[in-house]
């Protein structure tokens, strides 16, 4: 139902003005946690791949394009689509899939391999030649009035999702570790991310120096290496699949917490740029995969301001723009200026 999803949504690019394109990409539609294949949202992350949009956007944006684009001509659109403050309608299931084993962008196995994870939707098409197509249903909750009430209603009613943990030694560390989680606050915060994969259940928390990072230990062997620092957790049951929770986030923890809401799928860390994608204002849709529970991942910085005023980080009054050189990343342009980005 490729062209239909087109055919579905024309009306609200004329209907919306702050609504510039349809896709039937989704870049976090892996399988193992996009299932609803009618269901449609907002994203501020223009996801190319197959898209739509409207004849007046093109002849704007074309304008704007620049000679001797820096960064890819989706990256450019994307920046272009931020400072328009404008948004894409997108399926939680794709319609379009990476067909071709090589090509500019796909050059090894594991690129290949991470592609072949998405979810691909197998809907028929329910609309003929000549009448009006409303393959989705009624779609008017993508406008933009209606979804924003709908996003703020969900957060009110969703729970902050909270782990559970049981210590299981106290004064060892893992035998062996799958992954480094990072620093977390608590060991309830740790269990929320473990249990997938090479990453089993179980977890080492340091005692005192929380900056060390949450481990998680590879296999079920209960029995780790003496460490004074260190203490070996069990994850207890996290969450319910009935719920609806609340996940607050910050950017630069994104990467470490994604594979555990199915946004990233194991061992493919970095096969793409570590973008939020598939956002809308810093509020991702996903699926805590130890549970089955649907989490909406909010951004402490939002603009829209989601959170509640205790759960906000601000911007600080003291940020300021740092050039970096070529090849060097945020993170290493501010911390060579002794800044953090």
């Amino acid at each position: 139902d490729f062209l239909t999803l087109f055919r579905s949504t024309a009306w609200l690019l004329r209907e919306d003005p702050s609504i510039w394109c349809v896709s039937a990409w989704n870049d976090v539609g892996f399988a193992l946690s996009a299932s609803d294949q009618c269901r449609l949202f907002r994203t501020t992350y223009f996801p190319g791949l197959g898209f739509m949009l409207p004849r007046h956007v093109w002849l704007q944006l074309r304008e704007e394009w620049p000679s001797a684009p820096t960064m890819g001509w989706d990256y450019w659109m994307r920046t272009a689509f931020r400072r328009a403050d404008k948004e894409c309608i997108v399926p939680e299931v794709p319609r379009s899939r990476h067909e071709s084993r090589k090509g500019s962008s796909i050059v090894t196995h594991k690129q290949v391999r991470f592609f072949e994870l998405f979810a691909f939707a197998e809907l028929a098409s329910a609309c003929d030649s000549t009448e009006p197509c409303n393959q989705f249903g009624d779609i008017s909750y993508l406008l933009r009035t209606k979804y924003e009430f709908w996003m703020r209603t969900a957060l009110t009613k969703g729970e902050t999702m909270r782990g559970e943990s049981q210590l299981v030694q106290n004064g060892y560390e893992c035998r062996s570790e799958a992954i480094d989680l990072g620093p977390q606050k608590s060991t309830q915060d740790c269990a929320l991310l473990v249990g997938m994969g090479d990453c089993s259940q179980y977890f080492g928390f340091p005692k005192q120096n929380s900056h060390w990072g949450c481990r998680c230990c590879r296999g079920l062997e209960l029995v780790g290496k003496e460490h004074s620092h260190w203490s070996i957790y069990s994850a207890e049951r996290t969450g319910d699949p009935g719920k609806l929770y609340v996940y607050p986030y910050k950017w630069e923890e994104y990467s470490r917490i994604a594979m555990s809401f199915g946004l990233q799928p194991e061992g493919m860390e970095h096969m793409i740029p570590q973008d939020v994608r598939a956002e809308h204002y810093g509020l991702v849709v996903g699926r805590h995969l130890t549970s089955g529970a649907v989490v909406l991942l909010v951004d402490k910085r939002s603009s829209k301001q989601f959170l509640p005023p205790d759960q906000r980080l601000t911007r600080s009054l003291k940020l300021v723009p740092v050039a970096g050189r070529q090849g060097m990343s945020c993170e290493e342009s501010c911390k060579e200026d002794e800044m953090a980005c």
